[in-house]
């Protein structure tokens, strides 16, 4: 994983502070700091900077309407849909799983 805290870009160390103090003290339902599912979107999209700065702040800002926001929502809610990250998923899992999915599809033009 990227040590984004100490990365050579300023700009990418300013998204991952704001990412880091905005989600400080939540914990996602699988009892992990929150702070990690930003930090593993940014991971998956590459070296892109532009799309690294995004990832990182997906869930801080409302970015929705460009082909890069597109780009980094997919892999967001590829991640929220990996229901290996909880011990015991519930029906109501299932059911945030088929809502990510149907957005996915409109995202990636598929619907």
């Amino acid at each position: 994983m990227n040590d984004f805290a100490n990365h050579t870009d300023a700009r990418i160390r300013k998204a991952f502070e704001t990412a880091r103090a905005a989600h400080a003290g939540q914990v996602d339902k699988g009892g992990v700091n929150y702070i990690n599912h930003p930090l593993t979107v940014a991971n998956s999209v590459g070296n892109d900077v532009s799309a690294i700065i995004v990832a990182l702040l997906h869930d801080v800002a409302q970015i929705k309407s460009n082909e890069l926001a597109a780009k980094i929502k997919a892999a967001d809610l590829k991640h929220n849909s990996d229901l290996s990250r909880l011990a015991n998923p519930t029906a109501k899992d299932l059911v945030r799983v088929e809502k990510y999915r149907l957005a996915l599809e409109i995202l990636e033009g598929t619907t």
